[in-house]
C-alpha cells in the first residue's frame, strides 16, 4: 500500500502513543507526531494523545469514520558484546565494534465503540557498526559496488526502517477502516 495516498479521507484518527521501556516520553510525542503526519497525507484528521489522557477534542459527526490507533514499543533483546568492543579499542577501531537491538510497535486499532478491530505486532531489528573499519570498508563498498539508492548512510538504516512501519501501520489502519465501515452497513441494515 502507498503511505502516500489519500486513503483516509473522512476519517477522524486518533493516535495515541504510550511511552514505555523502549520510549520515553519526548520520544512517544515525536513518534505520534510523525505518525499523525503520516495520516494526515492520507486525508484523516488526526488527533495526538500520549498516554491514557482522554483526546482533547470529541470527535466529529461529519466524518464517516472514527478510528483510534495505539502504539506501544517494547525492547526485544539488545547485544553489545564486550569483546568486540574490548577488540575495537584494542586494533583503534579498525576492527569494528557492533550492537544489535530487536524491537516491537504493538499496534491496536478500536473504532469510536471501542471494538477491536485489529492488533499486529510489528518488528524490527537495528545493528549498529562502531569505529573506522566498518567507516572505511562501508565507504569503500558505496562507492565500488552499490548503486545509488543502495548505498549505506548514517540516515538510510532510520529511513528504511520508517518506510517499512508507515505502510505496515498504514495497510493496518485501511483494512481497520473498511472493515468498520462494513460492520457499520451491517448494523444499519438490520
Amino acid at each position: 500500500m502507498d503511505p502516500y495516498a489519500q486513503n483516509l479521507v473522512g476519517v477522524g484518527l486518533t493516535v495515541r502513543c504510550f511511552s514505555g521501556e523502549l520510549l520515553s516520553i519526548q520520544e512517544a510525542g515525536s513518534l505520534c507526531s510523525k505518525v499523525g503526519a503520516l495520516f494526515e497525507l492520507q486525508g484523516a484528521q488526526v488527533s495526538l494523545v500520549l498516554g491514557a489522557q482522554p483526546p482533547s477534542e470529541p470527535p466529529s459527526a461529519e466524518l464517516r469514520t472514527h478510528l483510534t490507533v495505539e502504539l506501544r514499543a517494547r525492547e526485544l533483546s539488545a547485544s553489545n558484546d564486550p569483546l568486540r568492543w574490548a577488540a575495537c579499542y584494542a586494533s583503534y577501531s579498525l576492527i569494528p565494534a557492533m550492537t544489535e537491538q530487536s524491537f516491537a510497535q504493538d499496534v491496536v486499532v478500536r473504532d469510536a465503540d471501542g471494538f477491536l478491530l485489529a492488533e499486529a505486532s510489528l518488528q524490527g531489528r537495528v545493528v549498529r557498526y562502531v569505529g573506522l573499519g566498518a567507516w572505511a570498508g562501508n565507504t569503500a563498498m558505496n562507492y565500488i559496488v552499490r548503486e545509488e539508492e543502495d548505498r549505506v548512510l548514517p540516515e538510510t538504516a532510520s529511513e528504511h526502517l520508517s518506510e517499512d512501519l508507515y505502510r505496515q501501520l498504514s495497510q493496518l489502519v485501511y483494512n481497520a477502516k473498511v472493515q468498520s465501515e462494513l460492520l457499520r452497513s451491517s448494523q444499519a441494515g438490520r
